[in-house]
């Protein structure tokens, strides 16, 4: 795929101002996440201690301190080759997330090479426009979690995939293609849904199909997995715990879009209502169009919608985001001038929109006298050594404390659910909580505010007025349990 002057320049140009944003609110927007410190925690000892395991959720989560399996390894490899090269700090961890996004981007530009029109020739830079303006691929781009990289590796899997002839493929593509599936679903299980739209191309293609096509593809895919599953078999059973627990969790909580929609939130509601808008407006067309690209960006937007309706939580509506731009981008109707017929409302409403809502981002950040720094170094100063430190709190402070972790024993708050007197036996364990609200209300109610009200010795805020701010509380050497049923 050559490249003119006029498009290199243009995609650094979309780079820069990338990079640019993002580093404005590397350490702001999200706030630093209790799960970042489990993957930074998990990363450190693999590379320390060559343990692919934590003991931030020793006693919470089944095996956990043995082999961390609720995910499969491939981000948490990759995030501690990374650490090991560039340093240990947040800063490198989230940092590895934007220089992702940043490929993503490269990779989203290629996809819509194949998949628009060829002419005119721009309109392939508008994908990685959208998803520069989009405030789920941005934050996405700047929090420590699986989605960023499993995006890279399926559009790197789709653009190997669609870069063959059907008629005379190469099994090496092929193979490659499904080597990057395969990382990607080792990544995050939920990316085995694309099998859906590479499923679709094998059947659509099936008449001009060579078997050695499909044995390529599918070599590359399942050997990994097969290959870790046999690696781990003396930690199956921590496995099926751990992903068993995952489960209950996913499936115990609403999708993100219905609790949107029965919210307050009316600028995330006008989102997503675009999102549904344009998506509806280009299935329409694509069914009443024929064309092969149409017919695979319907796939991919359809797998795409179901990923994160599925996966449930915020951060997987990053999967979105590439279809729905792509959707939006396809309705363009090109005049022999190579200019726009008519204006697409979808591309204006939905860039307009997104945009919007992203800068109040960046118009929070303004001025912020939020400081993580100052904020996570407080806190540490205010524990005592050898403590064993109980963290609840959004932004976590684990980072100003696992420098210095030899000082300190560190349990971070459960998300799965689990009996309620295994979680009060953790609790015990604490002399100090650090906690910032009921981070754990979803799974425990009151629980945990009644627990600090009966066994609280003394409590101190850290954090200045309109900052960050963080209770410390010490805890009775002598323990009473609130009254209460265990629950599963």
């Amino acid at each position: 795929m050559k490249l003119t002057k006029r498009q290199l320049l243009l995609l650094t140009v979309i780079l820069a101002l990338y990079l640019f944003l993002q580093a404005r609110l590397l350490y702001i927007r999200p706030s630093i996440w209790p799960d970042e410190a489990v993957y930074f925690d998990i990363a450190h000892n693999l590379v320390s201690h060559g343990r692919l395991a934590t003991d931030l959720w020793s006693g919470l989560v089944p095996g956990v301190e043995h082999m961390a399996l609720w995910n499969p390894p491939v981000f948490f490899l990759a995030l501690a080759a990374w650490l090991k090269i560039t340093g240990f700090s947040l800063l490198s961890q989230r940092a590895f997330s934007a220089v992702t996004g940043a490929a993503v981007l490269l990779l989203l530009y290629a996809l819509a090479r194949r998949l628009l029109p060829p002419r005119p020739s721009w309109l392939a830079f508008l994908p990685p426009v959208f998803a520069l303006a989009d405030f789920h691929f941005m934050r996405a781009t700047r929090v420590s979690r699986p989605e960023i990289f499993v995006l890279f590796f399926v559009l790197a899997s789709l653009n190997l995939f669609l870069a063959r002839r059907p008629s005379r493929p190469s099994p090496l593509l092929l193979s490659l293609s499904g080597l990057l599936l395969s990382l990607a679903i080792l990544t995050h299980p939920l990316a085995a849904f694309f099998l859906i739209f590479f499923g679709y191309c094998f059947f659509h293609d099936r008449h001009r199909l060579h078997l050695r096509s499909v044995i390529s593809f599918f070599l590359g895919l399942f050997l990994p997995i097969i290959v870790w599953l046999l690696a781990i078999h003396p930690y199956w059973s921590y496995l099926y715990d751990q992903m068993h627990l995952a489960a209950i969790k996913k499936f115990s909580e609403a999708p993100w879009l219905i609790l949107t929609f029965q919210g307050t939130n009316t600028g995330l509601k006008i989102v997503y209502a675009t999102y549904l808008a344009v998506s509806v407006a280009g299935l329409k067309q694509i069914l009443t169009k024929g064309r092969p690209q149409r017919r695979n960006l319907l796939v991919l937007l359809a797998t795409s919608w179901f990923m994160a309706i599925y996966g449930r939580m915020f951060w997987y509506y990053v999967y979105l985001v590439p279809f729905v731009g792509l959707t939006a981008i396809s309705q363009v109707k090109p005049t022999s001038h190579f200019q726009l017929k008519h204006p697409p409302l979808a591309i204006s409403a939905l860039f307009i929109i997104t945009s919007l809502y992203s800068m109040k981002d960046f118009i929070a950040a303004s001025g912020s006298r939020l400081s993580y720094q100052d904020y996570s170094t407080a806190v540490a100063e205010a524990l005592p050594p050898s403590s064993t430190v109980y963290l609840s709190a959004i932004p976590d402070p684990y980072y100003a404390l696992a420098p210095t972790s030899d000082r300190y024993r560190l349990i971070e708050f459960p998300v799965y659910p689990l009996d309620k007197t295994d979680y009060l036996a953790v609790l015990d364990r604490a002399d100090y909580i650090v906690t910032t609200g009921n981070q754990e209300q979803l799974i425990f109610g009151s629980l945990f505010p009644d627990y600090i009200k009966a066994n609280s010795q003394d409590s101190t805020t850290i954090g200045p007025s309109g900052g960050y701010q963080a209770t410390i509380i010490k805890l009775k050497t002598t323990r009473t349990h609130p009254q209460t049923s265990p629950r599963l």
